[in-house]
């Protein structure tokens, strides 16, 4: 069973520390990178296109993902996710891919 579940119906956000090497050093600034996001089913079916926004904090630079529509249509079951991010010299640097599973929670509105 996958670490994080997803309840379909409910907005989706996840924030998480952003800990990325480049040439073998820590990245610490980025400044003028980009970063994207999708959550795919198996057979690489695209569930969602998600905002990928990175942010500073007092404990370092943050990654926040987002889904700008309700979930309700997600699919039930495993699901994955990464993170491409793209420097301001146009490299892409893939995040490792996460799998969590979305499931119909008890309660359910209109």
């Amino acid at each position: 069973m996958p670490l994080y579940t997803h309840k379909r119906g409910t907005t989706f956000s996840m924030a998480s520390p952003l800990d990325l090497q480049v040439n073998g050093q820590r990245q610490l600034d980025f400044t003028g990178w980009q970063a994207h996001s999708q959550v795919r089913a198996p057979g690489g079916v695209l569930v969602a296109t998600l905002v990928a926004s990175i942010t500073s904090s007092p404990t370092g630079p943050q990654i926040t993902l987002t889904s700008p529509d309700h979930t309700a249509s997600w699919p039930r079951g495993p699901v994955q996710i990464d993170v491409i991010f793209t420097t301001p010299a146009g490299e892409r640097i893939a995040s490792a891919t996460a799998e969590f599973a979305v499931i119909d929670g008890p309660t359910r509105l209109p």
